[in-house]
């Protein structure tokens, strides 16, 4: 933003904070603009006399500076004017004491106000005027930018180019700093137009704002450097000192300090082991850099306001829609017999051995359309943080065995981590129960369906919890391939196209990958066309898992995110080991067939590719599960891709913060 603007009269008079050059100022205006005037009884025709010793036209000058100036600022103004009366007109200004009549409130009031051009030239005013507010404004925004010029452009040019190029450098930043903001905010959002006219993931975009911040911050300390540097190259110390009594410029620093902790704060570290706190930390630390942007360009009457009200637009407009969908979401009303006001409910059970906290919630409204790929935001409104919210990705839906009304439950699995959802596992292990009821509120659905029934082969690949976002596309083939058998006409062919689905997931229990099996995965196990690689990473031994090969447990983290062991790849590369899983004690498991370590993703997606490549079909492979098994992934799905061209596609299941 420009050190030094041409601002209206009231917000330089604000911000001068320099007395001798306010003194300045508001006697050279006074005495140019009332130089337009001619008044009865002038003295001499010389316009410094006149200006000094006709007592109609000393009152006016004395009217303006006494309406237009601060208090604080009049002596000065006047004891300056009185030095040019001396030195340019060898007289004495008539004391404020002899016009006094004309300078009181009441006589101030009732003086008649002119505007510029209203007086014609040769007309001569019998009493004092006071000259308009937009008169005298342009008058001082004309004379500060003439004073400014010349005190750094001696002779039409810069004193320096070295001063030159801070200054240019300095305005340059801001402008491409508050070009940027609009975007940055835009992008920052869950409910960002652009996603739903491109249809790219949120992470897409929180990749994007993430780097146009550190942009932006880069920019803004760039602007405050250059200024920082030309006040001490144009001015003093005392300089800066008195330019930071300014408001302002203070309410700059304030918003390049917020947005530098900003940046501070949004490290990956903080940002992924205290999220809730981060984020709190975030929207309190833009909210703050917006104000003090909107402070510090106030002295540009607006100028930079269509880079600004944008920001409070979007935030406002993404903001608003959320809550459309809370209420959407969880509140219904029902008519007819029996009708009444329906909530969101929900239930909460947790699995110790798996470490799963398993929510199912029945939505208020029977309007939300389930499909796989789907994420929601969970509220726990009746804590002390309710406002926070947490995207999971749906597992699956089934219909409500506790509804009338052909509602549909919508499942999550989650794994707990800190704050709300240790919480929440805290509380079902405290309650004794195998599962509790609360309140939990939906807001969704984000994502997307990505199309895998129009692929050949499938090669779906789940870490851990991970397996949520695999087994609602399980589901969906499932579904698709018993409509495509009933469908007498064959549209369902169009529908798909899917012959063959192989599942990869490696998860540190595997009594809990049976228990999965068992039930939500009974219908897709049983289908000739579903094969199935499990992989467990630990086995229980006195109630406690280990890790197989290890003398020591790892950290509490995910198992796919370990390092390996080679002790643990026995078994994966060509080795067809097996073991069988016994059945848990609490329900009916049919038998699986699991290999113990992790899968070996290399070997079993090269395979698949080549196999696709071989065939002349076409290959889907999808991954969602911990960042460093997803990586692994991607980078092999990317040398599959360039070894065998198009046969090959890969889909990511992640929400990036």
């Amino acid at each position: 933003m420009p050190l030094d603007p041409q601002p209206e009269a009231e917000v330089a008079h604000r911000n001068m904070a320099f007395v001798l050059r306010l003194a300045f100022l508001t006697a050279t205006i006074s005495g140019k603009v009332y130089s337009d005037l001619s008044f009865v009884g002038n003295v001499s025709a010389a316009p410094a006399i006149s200006a000094c010793r006709n007592p109609l036209k000393v009152a006016s000058i004395y009217a303006a500076t006494r309406t237009y100036c601060k208090p604080q600022d009049f002596d000065a103004s006047v004891q300056y004017y009185a030095g040019k009366c001396a030195g340019f007109g060898g007289v004495t200004m008539i004391p404020e004491s002899e016009v006094a009549d004309n300078l009181t409130a009441a006589a101030l009031q009732s003086m008649r106000v002119v505007s510029k051009g209203e007086v014609p030239s040769y007309s001569k005013l019998s009493a004092p005027v006071l000259v308009s507010r937009s008169w005298f404004d342009v008058a001082f925004k004309t004379i500060d930018a003439f004073q400014f010029e010349k005190r750094i452009r001696p002779i039409y040019g810069w004193p320096k180019v070295s001063i030159q190029l801070w200054r240019y450098i300095a305005d340059r930043m801001a402008t491409m700093c508050l070009s940027n903001l609009p975007i940055l905010w835009l992008f920052s959002g869950r409910n960002n137009i652009f996603i739903w006219a491109t249809g790219w993931h949120f992470s897409t975009f929180n990749l994007f704002h993430r780097h146009i911040a550190r942009v932006s911050m880069l920019q803004a300390a760039i602007h405050g450097i250059s200024n920082t540097v030309f006040i001490f190259k144009t001015g003093t110390k005392l300089f800066y000192k008195l330019r930071w009594k300014e408001l302002w410029f203070r309410y700059g620093v304030v918003a390049v300090v917020a947005l530098g902790l900003m940046m501070l704060f949004s490290n990956h570290w903080f940002r992924h082991r205290f999220y809730d706190s981060f984020l709190l930390i975030h929207i309190s630390l833009a909210i703050v850099a917006i104000v003090g942007i909107f402070y510090h360009t106030s002295i540009y009457m607006g100028r930079f306001d269509p880079y600004l009200w944008p920001i409070v637009a979007l935030w406002s407009f993404e903001r608003g829609v959320r809550l459309v969908r809370i209420v959407y979401c969880n509140l219904h009303v029902r008519f007819g017999k029996g009708g009444s006001l329906q909530r969101t409910r929900a239930t909460v059970a947790y699995n110790e051995e798996a470490d799963i906290i398993s929510v199912k919630v029945l939505p208020a409204t029977t309007l939300i359309k389930p499909a796989p790929g789907q994420h929601y935001f969970l509220y726990q409104p009746f804590r002390l943080k309710g406002w926070e919210s947490h995207p999971f990705t749906l597992a699956y839906w089934e219909k409500s065995s506790a509804s009338v009304h052909d509602d549909i439950s919508l499942c999550f699995w989650i794994r707990p981590r800190d704050g709300w959802t240790r919480s929440l596992k805290k509380r079902c292990l405290r309650s004794g129960e195998p599962s509790i009821s609360t309140t939990i509120l939906l807001e969704g659905p984000y994502g997307k369906q990505e199309p895998l029934w129009v692929y050949d082969e499938v090669l779906l690949i789940a870490g851990g919890s991970g397996i949520s976002a695999i087994v609602s596309y399980l589901l969906d083939h499932a579904r698709r391939a018993t409509a495509m058998t009933e469908d007498a006409g064959g549209r369902a062919q169009e529908r798909l196209r899917t012959r063959r689905i192989t599942l990869v997931w490696a998860n540190r229990s595997a009594n809990y990958m049976q228990q999965v099996a068992a039930n939500e995965l009974t219908e897709v196990l049983a289908r000739e066309d579903v094969n199935v690689q499990f992989h467990y990473t630990t086995v229980s031994d006195s109630g406690s898992d280990s890790p197989i090969g290890c003398d020591n447990p790892p950290k509490a983290t995910d198992e796919t995110e370990k390092e390996d062991d080679p002790r643990e790849r026995k078994g994966l590369e060509g080795d067809t080991e097996k073991q069988t899983v016994p059945n848990n004690q609490h329900i009916n498991d049919p038998e699986i067939t699991m290999k113990p370590g992790r899968p070996d993703l290399h070997f079993i997606m090269n395979q698949a590719a080549a196999r696709a490549h071989d065939g002349g079909i076409r290959l889907a492979i999808m991954a969602c599960g911990p960042a460093k098994m997803v990586d692994e992934t991607r980078e092999i799905s990317y040398r599959c891709m360039r070894e065998h061209g198009g046969a090959v596609q890969y889909f990511e299941e992640a929400f990036g913060w």
